[in-house]
């Protein structure tokens, strides 16, 4: 028989295995759209195969006016007719034709644009279709193109630039908007005055007079690129290239547009962007983009990793990192719905870790992963896997806490429980694999790393992608003499913050003694699990999880064998205490306290700061408390830096 947590973990798992039944291994070109259509276009009839975009654009008003060729063969059976393309309902439709010239019929409701094709197009068909439009695309916000100046005061030369993840690319484009598949290859050119230049995607091939006092820049990709990752940014730019040597005999460009002179700056700020490039390529196999370029542009919006081109408000060395990774996780594969985010930001942010720990060295990397367990652990809900019903809010998707923190926690227990050699193998073959260029969902890359580990890891996924929260440890040694050796019994439950799901996970615990230590591994698979052991000499200390491997809230845990509970180095003033008041929590002197759990008088945690840092005294308000008898374990560090913890009991009358 199940246990109700973990029917609940198998049912919602079974929700996003249910939803992508039939996809293939290894990607494919139709692949399932999101529920919610009125955030993407669910028309995945068709391959894009191509477009040709050729717009006009002015820094000092939110304006766009051209066409875009799309280019497409049929792969819905038995016939596709029309083709659903999305665009702001203020921006007007002009007209759409075949190549050739001939007008095609379209209708709009809203947003939503059908335009019928030339004939019915069986599967393995080719067609294509130019439409035209124009417009201001400023109410009823300014989302997905925006123009202001460089700088925030109001001043400089006027700034376009495009912003269309996740739903802003219909803000100045008509689009077929969806990231679950990628355009094969585009042509982009963008008409603008003189004075101006454009930074795109891909290979400058050309910067052509247009008469009046313009030109145009044309831009080519030809890798596939999901339809977010197409941008543009245009204004007064002063721009560089450096290379980065990556054989005997080839080199990569790297391309800058910054404001005008701020380029000698830029120049020495972004001089780490070659071994950034050299770690990565170690880390993950070839640059994606290879045959085209690398780049940042300067913009002011934060950082946002269009494929070759980065647009970065700055050249911070974690940002730049963060934006490169992308070009891989994000890039090259991409996240098939917005509900899998994480496969772009999680991963991108634990790598973005990982390289920083190695610039800086030391515990960087630990401590880093640390502070990100505090933030995760300040709300006990929240999934790593975006629900549909909350796709419309985009803090949600793009949330710091779940989508990027306790996405790339995630990464960090897979490393754990797969050992490092294994970890980054299997994430260098899955980005040499097929899903290489493609849209990818949560169990195509669960099924990948199944299948390249040999593992069974359907319950590590599910219960940290799915589930909310995370588990909640209560850790207890007890050990004593026996005929010359230690019986020590190790006590382990969990209190689950969100869902109620058992975590399965390995344990680590090292054991201390008088000159002597070891590492034991433990696999909590229950709840108030316990294990028996001999040991021949006697264990004076116990780490919980030493190398924080576990996303419980807690960075160390360290429990001595001897109860020291009463010994005067904590002291709960009043005790009894009343209900609505609060109990203070004195140290001896030489103690400092980092954090303590209330537990119920059934062992629940009720109570729980782990944020404490350098106090010897506090006040806990108790009011939340029922009336009765509770323990309380009070976690400190002494003056000589070692981690102790004290046991005691209080009522609350």
């Amino acid at each position: 028989m199940l246990s109700r947590s973990l029917f609940l973990l198998l049912l919602v798992w079974s929700c996003i295995t249910a939803s992508d039944a039939g996809a293939q291994f290894g990607g494919g070109a139709h692949r399932r759209p999101m529920a919610d259509t009125m955030l993407v276009n669910p028309d995945l009839t068709y391959d894009l195969t191509y477009i040709h975009m050729d717009i006009q654009v002015r820094p000092d008003t939110e304006y766009v006016a051209g066409s875009v060729l799309f280019r497409g063969t049929a792969i819905h059976s038995p016939y596709i007719d029309r083709i659903q393309l999305t665009l702001r309902p203020q921006i007007l439709f002009d007209s759409a034709k075949t190549e050739n010239g001939d007008t095609l019929a379209f209708t709009r409701d809203g947003e939503r644009i059908f335009v019928s094709l030339e004939r019915p197009m069986q599967p393995g068909e080719n067609f294509g279709v130019r439409v035209f439009y124009h417009g201001f695309s400023t109410e009823p916000d300014r989302i997905g193109l925006i123009h202001t100046t460089q700088n925030p005061d109001g001043t400089g030369p006027f700034i376009i630039w495009t912003r269309s993840e996740p739903y802003g690319a219909k803000n100045w484009w008509p689009v077929r908007d969806n990231p679950a598949e990628k355009i094969d290859s585009a042509d982009l050119w963008f008409t603008c005055d003189t004075k101006y230049k454009v930074a795109s995607n891909g290979l400058l091939t050309d910067v052509t007079p247009a008469g009046d006092g313009k030109h145009t820049f044309k831009w080519k990709s030809r890798y596939p690129i999901a339809h977010y990752l197409i941008a543009f940014a245009c204004s007064e730019y002063d721009t560089f290239t450096t290379h980065w040597k990556y054989s005997e005999t080839d080199s990569l460009p790297i391309q800058n547009f910054v404001y005008p002179g701020q380029a000698e700056q830029w120049r020495t700020g972004l001089s780490n962007v070659p071994d950034m490039l050299t770690t990565f390529t170690d880390w993950f196999g070839e640059y994606p983009f290879i045959k085209e370029k690398y780049g940042h542009t300067q913009w002011r919006g934060g950082g946002m990793e269009y494929q070759t081109n980065s647009f970065v408000n700055w050249y911070d060395t974690e940002l730049i990192a963060h934006e490169l990774i992308h070009q891989w996780w994000g890039d090259a594969i991409t996240c098939a719905t917005w509900s899998d985010i994480w496969i772009n930001e999680g991963v991108t942010t634990y790598y973005t870790s990982r390289y920083m720990g190695k610039v800086n060295g030391g515990d960087f990397h630990r401590v880093d992963m640390a502070r990100k367990e505090r933030f995760i652990t300040e709300v006990p809900n929240g999934s790593v896997y975006v629900p549909n019903d909350s796709l419309a809010d985009k803090s949600r998707v793009f949330s710091a806490r779940t989508t990027y923190d306790k996405g790339a926690w995630v990464m960090h227990m897979l490393r754990y429980v797969l050992g490092d050699s294994t970890f980054d193998a299997t994430m260098k073959a899955m980005m040499n694999s097929p899903f290489r260029y493609q849209s990818i969902n949560s169990m195509q890359f669960v099924t990948f790393v199944e299948t390249q580990t040999g593992r069974d890891l359907k319950k590590f996924f599910g219960q940290w992608l799915m589930a909310e929260g995370y588990p909640q440890y209560q850790f207890s040694p007890q050990s004593s003499p026996l005929f010359g050796r230690w019986r020590t019994m190790i006590y382990l439950d969990q209190v689950p913050s969100g869902t109620p799901v058992f975590y399965e996970m390995p344990v680590q615990v090292r054991v201390e003694g008088d000159g002597w230590d070891t590492l034991l591994l433990l696999n909590n698979t229950q709840f108030q699990q316990s294990w028996d052991m001999m040991f021949e000499r006697e264990p004076k200390r116990f780490v919980f999880d030493p190398f924080n491997d576990l996303l419980d809230g807690r960075v160390d845990q360290y429990l001595t064998v001897t109860d020291q509970s009463g010994d005067g180095v904590v002291r709960l003033q009043p005790n009894p205490v009343q209900r609505g008041g609060s109990l203070k929590l004195s140290m001896m002197f030489g103690y400092s306290m980092t954090g303590y759990e209330v537990y119920d008088p059934r062992g629940a945690v009720v109570l729980r700061d782990t944020g404490v840092t350098n106090v010897d005294a506090t006040e806990i308000p108790v009011q939340s408390l029922p009336s009765g008898a509770y323990s309380i374990r009070v976690h400190l560090t002494s003056d000589h830096g070692e981690a102790t913890e004290r046991l005691e009991k209080f009522i609350v009358e």
